[in-house]
């Protein structure tokens, strides 16, 4: 997460010039922020880095993987602004995950759908509103299991490979994410195959 360590730089760096003197490690790490900040945001630099991550695995076939028995898909983020559609609350990188969960849903019509994302800002948690888009495109909530109570894709991953255990589950989530969270829930002893979506650094 290259924006929140150089903005923290750069807070350091103002503390330092302002408060401090130690003018000299104040410039550099100002100077070094916005370098940092610089190189993130252009697309030569960007793009490789986010390819690099994102071509990691393959996108999931179903032909490949007939016995999958659970779909986990990770959470992101939304807004339930009841001005407007429920089907308009998640962002884009929810809306793709969820997507992708339930074309897979579609394919394992067996397989237990799961899905994460705590309560963060907002009075509804991201599983429930992900759950609520795949019960508009036919899902059966009966099929779904939501895990809202965990803060972080760690303490997801010990509890949804708790509930999960031994059985073969599709992990969805974006694709430059993914390599972390195949990690993870790999590392509780999940039997996790990726299915990486939501790609950006596109040809």
């Amino acid at each position: 997460m290259p924006l929140p360590f150089s903005l923290s730089l750069l807070v350091l760096a103002l503390v330092l010039l302002w408060f401090t003197r130690f003018q000299k490690s104040g410039r550099l790490l100002a100077t070094l922020s916005l370098v940092i900040i610089a190189l993130m945001g252009t697309r030569p630099v960007s793009y490789e880095l986010a390819r690099s991550l994102e071509q990691t695995y393959p996108p999931f076939e179903v032909s490949l993987h007939p016995d999958i028995q659970a779909i986990v898909v990770l959470g992101n983020g939304h807004v339930s602004d009841p001005a407007i559609p429920e089907r308009a609350w998640q962002n884009n990188i929810s809306l793709a995950r969820t997507l992708e969960g339930i074309r897979l849903a579609l394919a394992y019509p067996e397989a237990e759908l799961v899905f994460s994302g705590a309560v963060a800002g907002d009075p509804l948690s991201n599983a429930e509103v992900n759950a609520r888009m795949a019960a508009s495109l036919g899902i059966p909530r009966a099929r779904m299991t939501l895990f809202e109570n965990n803060k972080d894709t760690h303490d997801e991953a010990v509890s949804i490979a708790a509930h999960l255990n031994g059985k073969r589950v599709a992990l969805v989530s974006s694709a430059t994410h993914l390599p972390r969270a195949m990690a993870l829930y790999r590392s509780q002893g999940l039997d996790a195959v990726p299915a990486p979506t939501d790609y950006t650094a596109k040809q």
